[in-house]
């Protein structure tokens, strides 16, 4: 098995390329971070580290490491997560955590952990889910349209609130990178209601023909009201009728974002983990 770990993006796309569109929905991720760095509006602080594990020729999974933002990898042998792992310890120990499919995150962890001296953090279940239609029959007051430019800020403060929450490191900082991708590219949008703001959702450029919806958000005051899962039913029916798979990815354990997934019509497809890392023990 030989492990490559390099930040020329052309080198990765050319080696590892062909392998992830072959699963646009498993590794939709990847392969959306990796547009979003070919436009010009890749997240973290720091060029992304790319890393891939091959035999005989043949990809067997890769990562991807935005510092200081959590890992992303797809789906492999434990092996090869393992190898992968030492790889980016060998580069750096400062990564904060690693997400993706629960076996290969697993490997992943265990070997960072074990080489690095990191404590193990808190560990989530993620949902990955598909809408292949929506079933939402009744709307509330107000309609859906794209956000406007002088929104931006209330919306990043809202969205900063969602990535807080998420316990995803540099919350203002990916929110602000967010909202300004999404704006540019006409993919925020807000459910507006009496002249206000109700909620926001946003959605990543097309990969492959699979999109997926995120961000979303109701402000305190309009949470008595399903506005939040208007906005994403009403984003998702757009984006379906225009003929992309959509998919969303929540946290498992929150029954109220669940609940208001399956009245959109996503459907769970699989699970993710999410592992954060802490400092050194004897820290």
């Amino acid at each position: 098995m030989r492990i490559n770990v390099t930040q020329d993006l052309d080198r990765f796309i050319a080696a590892a390329g062909p392998w992830l569109v072959k699963s646009p929905v498993a590794n939709n991720v990847l392969l959306t971070s990796i547009a979003a760095q070919q436009a010009g509006h890749a997240k973290g602080t720091a060029p992304a580290v790319y890393g891939w594990a091959e035999d005989k020729g043949s990809v067997l999974g890769a990562v991807r490491w935005p510092p200081p933002l959590p890992a992303t990898v797809t789906a492999m042998p434990p092996a090869a997560a393992a190898a992968l792992a030492a790889a980016l310890a060998d580069e750096s120990a400062a990564l904060p955590g690693v997400n993706g499919p629960t076996e290969a995150v697993s490997a992943f962890a265990a070997r960072w952990l074990e080489l690095t001296g990191a404590a193990a953090g808190p560990r989530r279940t993620l949902l990955v889910s598909q809408a292949r239609e929506v079933k939402l029959a009744e709307w509330p007051p107000g309609e859906l349209r794209r956000a406007a430019p002088d929104e931006a800020p209330a919306l990043a403060g809202w969205i900063t609130a969602v990535l807080t929450a998420a316990g995803l490191p540099s919350p203002e900082a990916v929110a602000r990178q967010q909202v300004t991708e999404q704006l540019s590219g006409g993919r925020l949008y807000v459910w507006a209601t009496g002249g206000q703001l109700a909620a926001v959702i946003g959605h990543a450029a097309p990969a492959e023909n699979v999109v997926l919806v995120h961000g979303g958000y109701a402000s305190p005051e309009h949470r008595d009201a399903w506005y939040g899962t208007a906005v994403m039913a009403a984003v998702t029916k757009q984006l379906l009728e225009q003929g992309y798979a959509c998919i969303s990815i929540t946290d498992r354990a929150n029954p109220q974002v669940g609940a208001a997934m399956r009245a959109v019509g996503y459907e769970a497809a699989s699970e993710l983990a999410d592992v954060k890392f802490g400092p050194p023990a004897d820290r």
